[in-house]
C-alpha cells in the first residue's frame, strides 16, 4: 500500500497508467475522487479502510473512477 504520497502525486502516478493500493482514511473524499479520475484506461484504485466513508462518499469516488476503483 501506498503511503506518504499527496493527492497530486498520486495523481501523476495515476495519469502515467499506474494502478495505486491506498488507505482511504489518510485522503478525503474530493481527494480519493481527483485520484479515481486521474486512472488511465486499464489502471485500478483499491482503497483501504473505506470504512470511515459514507456510501454518498464512497458512490462519488466510484463515480468519478469509472469501474476502475476497488472499495476493501
Amino acid at each position: 500500500m501506498l503511503e506518504g504520497k499527496s493527492t497530486d502525486d498520486l495523481c501523476a502516478i495515476a495519469m502515467a497508467g499506474g494502478g495505486l493500493e491506498i488507505n482511504g482514511s489518510h485522503y478525503s473524499t474530493e481527494d480519493l475522487k481527483a485520484i479515481a479520475m486521474a486512472l488511465t484506461e486499464n489502471a485500478h484504485l483499491i482503497i483501504h479502510n473505506s470504512k470511515t466513508k459514507s456510501t454518498d462518499d464512497l458512490r462519488a469516488i466510484a463515480m468519478g473512477g469509472r469501474g476502475k476503483v476497488i472499495f476493501a
